[in-house]
């Protein structure tokens, strides 16, 4: 054993030594908050390696996150040269250490016959899944249009509730493998006709009890009519078991319990009433659910289709088609089983409370035959909304009858949190709701330093006059927290780095976390006004942005002119600004003869509203011109296309760097633009579509990070959602906004849950109320209690984050019997018995705003911005800069956070050629310049794209011939007549030569094809233009090149290329198996090939060409 072993040896204690070295039998580590678990996985990994002889490929790891996997890696290559065993350096490079999600795509590409889709499928972001089902709700319900049954549901229903609905209900069958239990219609006959005799039962004797009875009061006088009328509708037989319903909950109504001679009857009723209404709903409803069953039905084997004729799925579809292919009891399916099994000898598994049962069934199948080592704390499972489920974790340790099935290791030494911060901690979950016992921390950490208030609660009393709504407490809050932080940074107070050494505080400490960031925007103008330099780190507000908002809102105007609320936003808006005077102007007029007339329609008759002043009338006229240019348009261009024309012609650009962090602003409209693309890079995508992608997205709070600007990293403050911040660590830690009331979530009136079946709410047709069933009740119960259970493991995950410092600030109500479920609310009902150091702050008044705020950001004339839309044409033509420059100046910065290197197959040539001295070339430069030439319409560059473009869409659909109008696609609008000319040429003279008639021909084709190949190095990326297997049965690569060049200039240019597109046929072979017979350069502008052939030697020396080629890049 080496002097570093013996040391590393020497910190653990004796439940880490246990789960490095217990290897005779599956393991269980339950790892608190800062207990290591990394270190541990890296450790056990290593021993496997080390001192099992176990070699690394035969070692599957399973982290939640891509970068956790690379940071494990990172880990075991530094330990590796610690050891001085940098022979092993390669292999651990490349062990199987990634996601499920990246281990299921490689299980389903190595196995494409037996899982039956494409091995060359790609993966769908979650805004391109969205567009696609979407699509296909959209042609389903046209398909159902003339059914009344589903008319009804949707007019009951609401269309957007449905669409929904749908979404959901495919999200729930993947997630639990199609499970039939999950869509039952249950129903209750038995205990129906109970609840109905009871009903009855007391009808009858309290009427018969008040008939025997004088001189009853007026309460109850009216009491007995209305039993009377209950009884005899409950008596009477219905047409329809719906109306009875209707009829007794509209009697129902007229119950009341202001005498104490009846309250306890009343309520007695009333729980009878509503029992056989439960049961009785569940038949009502039946033929709703099963004509909303048979739309899903069709509409899932409709978008399935859809994905298997594009080869395109989504991140849940590889969990589900790999646990699918496992669990299959076909001798292929178990086949592929064994084999796999096979591969493995140990299995690592992290953070396993955040896996689905879906994922969980995955590594339950992979686990004979292996040894099983997983690590996991229930207290940190906050993933819900992904089906993730702590039980998962803690059934583990519980056999049948009770029998312990793992060995169980419980690691609860913390070594992050100083031990004020973890004494609070296990107070307060002392009173935690879980349903599975809390488990303490300990410290572990020593710090060398005395710190008084480690533990401070900022409040704010709320529900008094000057603090009187929870907004207002929010604003409160966020002054008084700007303020603290900057008395705490201009104090100078140490913190302790690593080593133990101590530096002064400095805003880089600090994270402020929240629940959720939808009032993050308060905060964040208060921190700008003090000065104090943030960053979002991630969160849930990016489609909400103002300035996000604003493009969405004029979109959405020019899809839809009725959309009097999207036209409103516009119009306030920074793109328009009229004045409020105007607007208000313009709604009266619109509502004058007609209050349902849209708002739009006042702008036809702009000259009939004289009230307007003239600077806000001249605006609305240009601004009418221009949106009807726009939406002449739409159809035409893509959306991103149609978003720089709002950026550009609107003078946006100047006006939010004109705002408080303008250039924050500025660079999530560019990121919006790149959304926009990148869902359009495969198929068109209307503005309709794209829309309703984003709202689903906002309203299902994706995490959605702001767009990363230079400058945007150093000492700052980090301002984040709890769920980006797990698994980090700050020296300070704010949890912010505590008096915010758990979310109310809006389930849509359909729901279904595997324990009850499918549960809905009836629409009564008398008072148009909804009511809920049994099931759905039972649905609603259960989802409310795993919410506010799993609430409470967010806000210990935010608390665990602090290693020094930790700050608990909110609101609470003045008056502690109006106190609800907010995080606050809990912290203030146990703060008294803690007997912890605490530094309590109660603020009960507004603070005052600064008076000396940041300075603001103001357009200095030497940027050169235009002033917009809505000023001289020649002005803003003289003034405008080119959108690139934009997209330059403000693109995302994206940093390494390991250390090996990222490459594509340009890199690789550009270096192979350096190398050579023959130049480095650019993929698409004009070899044959003319100095008499006019620079082209279009860039040699743009030019390359669309032509590839092109040939994508070819290459996907084969058709025989092309037809004019093909040339009519959006995106060569901008060509100007010679390029258009031009390009339909090209495109013409290959689709009718001979490697046209090869791709037409071909057995399968697959154009565009992205690859990512991990070496030695690091990682390789690139697109390939078009791989085909001939009706031979060879693969061919083919790659176009668009450079303007002679015949003469073919041969020396073909050699410069060679190594591309030889680099390509090996990648190919290395990924798929399959060993192409040829790689074919195509140079569009001679329409000649140039074709290189390939054997076994080629490849073995491409091998070793690769890792010259890796060397002379780094």
């Amino acid at each position: 054993m080496t002097e570093n072993s013996r040391s590393v040896e020497a910190c653990y204690s004796e439940e880490q030594k246990n789960a490095i070295r217990l290897f005779h039998k599956d393991l269980v580590v339950f790892a608190g908050a800062g207990s290591g678990k990394t270190m541990l996985l890296v450790e056990r990994f290593f021993h496997a390696v080390t001192k099992e002889r176990i070699a690394p490929e035969k070692i599957l790891a399973i982290t939640f996150t891509e970068k956790a996997a690379h940071e494990m890696r990172r880990r075991l290559v530094a330990r590796c040269q610690e050891q001085g065993l940098s022979n092993l350096r390669q292999e651990l490079e490349n062990a199987p250490i990634s996601t499920i999600h990246s281990f299921c795509a490689r299980v389903l590409r190595e196995n494409p016959i037996e899982s039956g889709i494409d091995p060359f499928f790609r993966v769908l972001s979650e805004g391109e899944a969205e567009i696609l089902m979407e699509k296909m709700i959209d042609r389903l319900f046209d398909e159902e249009a003339e059914n009344p049954a589903w008319l009804e549901i949707l007019t009951d229903y609401g269309e957007e509730n449905i669409r929904q609905a749908l979404k959901n209900f495919y999200d729930l069958s993947r997630a639990f493998a199609d499970d039939p239990k999950m869509f039952q219609c249950a129903s209750h006959p038995a205990q129906k006709k109970h609840a109905f005799q009871a009903l009855g039962a007391f009808l009858k004797e309290r009427l018969r009890r008040l008939d025997s009875r004088g001189g009853l009061s007026a309460p109850e006088e009216k009491f007995k009519t209305t039993l009377r009328e209950m009884q005899a509708w409950a008596a009477g037989r219905m047409p329809e078991e719906g109306l009875q319903v209707a009829r007794l909950l509209a009697v129902r109504k007229k119950l009341e319990k202001r005498s104490e001679k009846i309250k306890g009857d009343v309520e007695r009723l009333e729980t009878l009433l509503d029992a056989w209404v439960l049961f009785a709903l569940e038949d009502v409803l039946a033929p709703v659910k099963r004509e909303f069953l048979r739309v899903f039905a069709r509409f899932k084997r409709a978008y399935e289709s859809e994905k298997m004729k594009k080869a395109a799925y989504d991140f849940e579809d590889l969990v589900y088609l790999t646990y699918k292919l496992f669990s299959g009891s076909p001798p292929e399916n178990q086949a592929v089983l064994s084999r796999v099994r096979k591969l493995f000898s140990c299995i690592l598994v992290d953070e396993y409370q955040d896996t689905s049962p879906l994922q969980a069934g995955i590594i339950d199948l992979l686990r004979k035959g292996s040894r099983l080592f997983i690590v996991g704390d229930v207290q940190q499972s906050i993933y819900g909304f992904r089906h993730a489920d702590p039980w998962v974790l803690q059934r583990l340790v519980q056999g049948p009858a009770g029998r312990q099935a793992y060995e169980r290791v419980s690691l609860s030494r913390n070594h992050r949190s100083r031990k004020e911060i973890l004494d609070w901690i296990n107070h307060l979950f002392r009173y935690s709701s879980q349903k599975f016992p809390f488990a303490a921390l300990e410290a572990g950490k020593d710090y060398a330093s005395v710190k008084p208030h480690a533990l401070e609660v900022l409040c704010v009393e709320r529900g008094k006059e000057k603090i009187a709504t929870l907004e207002q407490a929010r604003i409160a809050e966020a002054r008084m927290l700007s303020r603290h932080l900057r008395e705490l940074v201009g104090s100078g107070q140490p913190v302790e780095e690593p080593d133990g050494r101590t530096r002064p505080i400095s805003y880089r400490d600090f994270a402020v976390l929240f629940r959720s960031t939808t009032s993050a925007y308060l905060y964040e103008k208060e921190f700008l006004d003090a000065g104090i330099p943030f960053q979002v780190l991630k969160g849930k507000g990016f489609y909400e942005k103002p300035e996000i908002a604003d493009i969405l809102s004029c979109l959405t105007f020019i899809e839809s002119p009725e959309e009097d609320i999207a036209l409103a936003c516009v119009l306030r808006s920074p793109l328009v600004a009229v004045s409020d005077d105007a607007l208000f102007w313009l709604a009266r007029a619109a509502q004058a003869n007609q209050k349902e007339t849209p708002l739009g329609a006042a702008l036809s008759g702009l000259d009939q509203v004289k009230e307007i002043e003239a600077p806000d009338r001249r605006v609305l006229e240009r601004f009418c011109v221009w949106i009807e240019k726009l939406r002449a348009m739409k159809d035409r261009v893509k959306v991103s296309d149609l978003i720089r024309r709002i950026f550009m012609e609107t003078g946006l650009e100047a006006k939010l760097l004109a705002q408080e962090a303008g250039k924050q602003k500025l660079a999530n409209v560019l990121k919006l633009v790149e959304v926009a693309r990148v869902a359009e890079e495969r198929e068109r995508v209307g503005i309709g579509d794209f829309i309703r992608a984003l709202k689903r997205l906002s309203e299902q709070e994706v995490s959605e990070t702001q767009a990363p600007i230079e400058g945007g990293s150093g000492n700052v403050v980090t301002f984040s959602t709890v769920h980006a911040a797990k698994g980090l660590e700050f020296p300070c830690v704010v949890v912010a906004d505590m008096g915010a009331q758990p979310k109310k979530n809006s389930r849509g009136p359909i729901l279904s849950l595997k324990e009850t079946g499918l549960g809905m709410k009836w629409l009564n047709p008398l008072t148009r109320q909804m009511s809920p069933d049994l099931a759905y009740t039972q649905i609603e119960a259960v989802m409310n209690e795993k919410e506010k259970e799993e609430g409470e493991r967010v806000l210990y995950v935010a608390m665990t984050r602090a290693k020094e410092h930790l700050i608990l600030s909110g609101s609470a109500p003045a008056e502690p019997k109006s106190a609800g479920g907010s995080w606050m609310d809990k912290v203030v009902s146990v703060l008294d018995s803690s007997q912890c150091q605490i530094l309590k702050r109660v603020i009960t008044d507004m603070p005052e705003p600064w008076k000396d705020p940041a300075p603001k950001c103001t357009v200095a004339g030497e940027l050169g911005l235009h002033q917009g839309l809505f000023t001289p044409e020649s002005v803003r033509v003289e003034a405008v800069k080119d959108f690139v420059d934009y997209e330059e100046r403000f693109k995302a910065i994206h940093r390494d956070y390991f250390q090996t290197q990222d490459m594509t197959v340009t890199d690789i040539l550009t270096a192979s050629l350096r190398a050579a001295e023959r130049g480095p070339i650019s993929p698409e430069e004009d070899l044959v310049p003319d100095p008499d030439e006019e620079e082209p319409t279009t860039p040699r560059n743009e030019f390359g794209t669309l032509f590839h473009k092109l040939m994508e869409i070819l290459a996907s659909e084969r058709p025989k011939s092309i037809r004019p109008k093909f040339f009519n696609s959006p995106f060569l609008q901008a060509l100007g007549d010679e390029d258009r000319a031009e390009i339909k040429k090209d495109v013409l003279a290959f689709w009718k030569g001979p490697w046209g008639r090869v791709v037409r021909e071909a057995k399968k084709c697959y154009p565009e094809l992205p690859f990512i190949y991990k070496t030695g190095r690091g990682v390789l990326k690139g697109q390939m233009d078009l791989v085909l297997q001939t009706r031979g049965g060879e693969w061919l690569l083919l790659d176009y090149k668009t450079n303007r060049m002679t015949r003469a200039q073919k041969g020396p240019l073909a050699k410069k290329y060679e190594i591309q597109i030889s680099l390509y046929a090996w990648v190919f072979k290395k990924l798929y198996g399959e060993a192409p017979s040829k790689g074919v350069l195509y140079f569009s502008s001679i329409r000649e090939a140039a074709e290189f052939s390939y054997g076994l030697r080629d490849f073995l020396k491409l091998e070793k060409d690769l890792l010259s080629y890796l060397h002379v890049t780094q």
